[in-house]
């Protein structure tokens, strides 16, 4: 998406929210992504209630496992997770793949950067990460990432529950 001169990206996204099971979508796009070689695993809480914009949510979601399949390819199992806490809950895309070193995990969010080293061999413009943090800043969440050089990479983020609904 282009931005005009002097608008901020985060000004542009138009946001639908509703309430709904968020389980649903999660399980819908996690089955998109099963494959011969590589099974995505969805655990948690098959009810939990959050109101948010169902679609961008996706879009989200789709990106960070869209991610683990690409830069962890030698990963048999990527594993999602929906954990609710009181006030939030929380939503991790977790493999076991070759891991980012901590001196890129700082970039991962900026427009256009990509971690990898080898960029030619992947296809993308580097935008996936900057734009999912910006839709879940836009819903008053966080998105972050922990990463082990070796052991694989946890993609997380959080999502306010009904009270925004209020």
């Amino acid at each position: 998406m282009v931005t005009p001169a002097g608008r901020n990206y985060r000004e542009q996204l138009e946001f639908r929210k509703n309430t709904f099971n968020f389980y649903e979508p999660a399980q819908e796009i996690t089955e998109q992504f099963a494959s011969e070689t590589q099974t995505v695993t969805l655990t948690g809480d098959l009810h939990m209630m959050i109101f948010a914009d169902s679609e961008r949510i996706g879009r989200v979601l789709t990106n960070l496992i869209g991610n683990s399949v690409k830069y962890a390819p030698g990963t048999a199992e990527i594993k999602v997770e929906l954990i609710e806490k009181e006030t939030f809950i929380k939503v991790s895309v977790i493999d076991k793949g070759s891991g980012i070193s901590q001196e890129k995990i700082s970039l991962l969010f900026d427009r256009y950067y990509q971690a990898d080293d080898q960029q030619s061999q992947y296809s993308g413009l580097g935008i996936g990460l900057f734009i999912s943090a910006n839709i879940i800043r836009k819903h008053e969440g966080q998105i972050g990432v922990e990463s082990i050089p070796g052991q694989g990479t946890t993609f997380w983020f959080t999502l306010p529950k009904l009270a925004a609904a209020n």
